[in-house]
């Protein structure tokens, strides 16, 4: 129980900057591409098509802030969708053939 109320404790205090938001949202989508396996069974799941759910929201939102990010935040949003989508492309083309 000690332990769990300091791991929501660690939650609580992490950065709530567009950063912290992009890698929540990068790590979501590699979840759902099967890259990394959930942390909290170690299991690896692999839900394409919430993964390209994930990866169109991020899409959406470089476009909606399009002008309005740093050189910082504006290269780590181009950064994240491109792995991302290499690694769908990856996962998705064996399937389309």
């Amino acid at each position: 129980l000690h332990k769990e109320y300091r791991r929501q404790r660690q939650m609580c205090i992490r950065d709530r900057d567009f950063s912290a938001f992009l890698e929540g949202m990068f790590l979501e989508a590699m979840l759902y591409l099967g890259a990394i396996p959930d942390p909290r069974t170690g299991e690896t799941i692999e839900d394409l098509e919430l993964a390209e759910y994930k990866i169109d929201l991020l899409g959406m939102l470089q476009s909606k802030t399009e002008g309005n990010l740093d050189t910082e935040e504006k290269e780590r949003i181009e950064a994240i969708l491109y792995q991302l989508r290499m690694i769908y492309l990856e996962k998705t083309k064996s399937i389309n053939l």
